[in-house]
């Protein structure tokens, strides 16, 4: 109860009450309560009872912290981005690639809040400049591909590599000098000139189907493969490496 009243015998009177421990299982309807210690003798006669249903509210402070700080300035910064593609990249239509950062250099911002302070929402104003770097992608394709050329083995050759599995990422630039450095990252597919020479039909010569399962596992220019013994009631590979059939998928 959150006064003390005076009831008169045989009378009511209405009072404003409150849960001793507010939780939201406390917001119960019309209800008949008895009172704390009262004889179980007269509480039939004696008894408070609501009227309506209790409420339940929970009022929620708001403090700002860094992490609320960094993570709108981060939203900040990449909407601004996406409204400078959107306003500037139609000029760059005749480039294959156009690569935008924010230059955090030039970034200027003014908050109406601070970390601590109690504050449901706060405001965010910025400046900043945005770097594009523009370029033809078929000379860094070429040379890209010469590169992973050169690092593979003597018996191996690309066998897919497409520019649709490159991509760019604009890391560092200076704009005084005019300078970027960009990140590819790219998927590359290699196999061996001549498959045939990867699985040697004499290691298979007199081996059971486990066995060869456990060959073929065991080299790894082989990605996959299928088994076939002739006749089918055959369960082991002939003892002449001759009669071995080796049928290589690219």
């Amino acid at each position: 109860m959150k006064n003390t009243v005076n009831v008169p015998a045989g009378g009511q009177v209405e009072a404003e009450v409150y849960a001793d421990v507010a939780k939201p299982d406390m917001a119960v309807g019309p209800s008949r309560f008895t009172l704390p210690g009262l004889w179980a003798g007269i509480q039939d006669k004696i008894y408070a009872e609501s009227q309506e249903t209790m409420k339940y509210n929970q009022k929620v402070k708001y403090i700002i912290g860094q992490s609320d700080i960094d993570n709108a300035v981060n939203q900040l910064k990449n909407d601004l981005l996406a409204n400078a593609k959107n306003e500037v990249g139609q000029a760059y239509k005749d480039y294959a690639q156009a690569l935008f950062a924010v230059d955090n250099n030039s970034v200027s911002q003014e908050i109406d809040g601070k970390v601590g302070e109690e504050k449901e929402k706060f405001n965010i104003k910025m400046k900043t400049m945005v770097a594009v770097v523009a370029f033809n992608d078929e000379e860094v394709y070429s040379q890209t591909k010469d590169n992973v050329a050169a690092t593979l083995a003597d018996d191996k050759e690309i066998s897919k590599f497409d520019k649709a599995d490159i991509s760019y990422v604009l890391e560092n630039f200076n704009i005084s000098r005019g300078t970027a450095i960009v990140k590819i990252d790219f998927i590359a597919q290699a196999t061996l000139k001549d498959g045939a020479k990867a699985v040697k039909k004499n290691n298979l010569a007199g081996l059971s189907y486990d066995q060869v399962k456990t060959y073929l596992n065991s080299l790894p220019e082989v990605a996959g493969y299928q088994i076939k013994f002739f006749p089918s009631f055959v369960k082991k590979a002939p003892n002449l490496a001759d009669r071995i059939e080796v049928e290589i998928k690219k």
